[in-house]
């Protein structure tokens, strides 16, 4: 338990923390959670439903499973659910404070303060199309599965670039506990980070034609590979956006009491 007297909104006084989990830890745990959960979902769909989860129209030999088929069925489908339920709160948590954080520093311009609503947005929504995904699989209702897959996609690719253009932007006048060294190395983590998943996306993207278009065998596990590449891509960058405040912590069972009580 750690002790706080902090003022909130000049009226009420905060003390007697119960739980205070350090931003990163909670990065984290959000990050090795989701990747272990999704990971453990390909593994089962392997194990108990290989023909059914590598099945294509192609009917050629296929040794993954593609993330929709991976996580559409029982008992890989419950996992993944209960991973998005455990983390999808903490996400948009993370989302209110990246956008309260990065729209507060002094950046000169309009264009800043609309590039972090957009920037936020396509988190926000990002976050939204990920719940989307998980509950409505592609074995039950494979139109709006896809919508979801797809908006989830976009609007990750989005998030990312336009995350990099505001930290690049912000940096100069963030009062950051980083040398300029460090800043200029966490800018250059996220580009790298993202450059990768849009490279990868691209690449599976060059699969699924042709698996579609030829039948060749094996082509579709190319495809699904990379698709795992684009999801754990796309966590990294995550814990690497929040990765940036080392000095910020969240907070849970504090005691609000009033001034003079």
């Amino acid at each position: 338990m750690t002790k706080r007297n902090v003022a909130v909104g000049g009226l009420l006084q905060e003390s007697d923390d119960i739980i205070h989990i350090p931003f990163r830890l909670g990065t984290i745990v959000i990050g090795v959670v989701m990747s272990s959960g999704f990971s453990l979902c390909v593994i089962l769909a392997l194990m108990y439903h290989f023909e059914q989860s590598t099945w294509t129209h192609c009917q050629v030999p296929n040794y993954l499973p593609s993330i929709s088929a991976a996580i559409s069925i029982p008992p890989s489908a419950y996992v993944w659910r209960l991973i998005v339920a455990l983390t999808s709160l903490e996400r948009i948590v993370i989302v209110a404070f990246h956008y309260r954080h990065y729209s507060s520093i002094g950046v000169p311009g309009r264009q800043y303060r609309s590039l972090c609503k957009f920037c936020f947005s396509s988190e926000l929504l990002e976050n939204i199309c990920l719940v989307g995904l998980t509950y409505v699989s592609s074995t039950e209702n494979h139109g709006l599965h896809a919508l979801f897959f797809t908006g989830f996609q976009v609007c990750a690719m989005v998030f990312m670039l336009s995350m990099s253009i505001v930290y690049q932007q912000a940096a100069p006048y963030e009062d950051y506990s980083y040398t300029p060294e460090q800043q200029h190395s966490s800018g250059r983590r996220k580009w790298v980070v993202m450059g990768t998943n849009y490279f990868v996306f691209f690449s599976s993207m060059y699969f699924y034609y042709r698996h579609n278009a030829y039948c060749e065998p094996g082509v579709y596990t190319l495809f699904a590979l990379l698709e795992y590449l684009i999801v754990l891509s796309n966590i990294a960058f995550h814990m690497i956006v929040t990765w940036d405040f080392p000095d910020r912590e969240i907070r849970f069972g504090t005691k609000i009491t009033a001034k003079g009580s």
